[in-house]
């Protein structure tokens, strides 16, 4: 299987999102690997409208940022299954994505 990943700065996500997604591996919404500069993060498919909004709310929910259901959101309008959160990661100026500094 080939897919797409979206590749972000970690500033497009707060400091608790990011400590959110190393966390609870077995309740999180969403599934991620860590290493040193960040997290791979990869999302559950969703078929359907109803199904990516029942996704964010659960995110919402589950204690993400609105920043971070803005970045899944914009990984799942490009068909991403995968989100790249890099310190080192291009910052995108975007009015559909938020830019934190932390």
């Amino acid at each position: 299987m080939i897919s797409r990943y979206l590749d972000l700065s970690t500033a497009h996500v707060t400091q608790k999102d990011m400590d959110l997604i190393s966390f609870d591996y077995d309740n999180n919404p969403v599934y991620s690997y860590d290493y040193e500069y960040g997290s791979f993060v990869f999302l559950p498919d969703t078929k359907s409208k109803i199904e990516q909004i029942e996704l964010f709310c659960d995110l919402i929910e589950y204690g993400y940022s609105k920043s971070f259901v803005k970045v899944v959101k914009y990984a799942k309008d490009l068909d991403c299954t995968m989100i790249r959160l890099d310190c080192d990661g291009d910052t995108y100026v975007s009015k559909l994505l938020d830019t934190n500094n932390w």
